[in-house]
This record gives structure tokens, sequence and C-alpha cells, in this order.
């Protein structure tokens, strides 16, 4: 399990063995910065 970098109980996961994430890993955990090429249809994408 990984915990992101700069919070509160950083310190406690470190001594339970836990990985802390960086900010570039944890943008790649939520899929990049960049938006994704394409998307699924929304609901509201309807014409009229």
């Amino acid at each position: 399990m990984k915990r992101v970098l700069g919070q509160s109980t950083e310190n406690t996961f470190e001594i339970l063995g836990f990985d802390v994430l960086t900010s570039n890993e944890m943008n790649e955990v939520r899929g990049g910065i960049e938006p994704p090429k394409s998307r699924d249809k929304d609901v509201f994408d309807y014409d009229e």
C-alpha cells in the first residue's frame, strides 16, 4: 500500500513499512496530467 507524500501520518506509515508516493508518482496513479485524448460520450452530449 502506498501513501501520498506530505500527509500528517507520513512518518507513521514509513515506520510500518509503507512506501511514500512522490507527486509525480501520484499523477501517474491518477492517469497523468494530460486530459485523455478521447472519452465516452456523456449522457448530456446529445442533440435535440
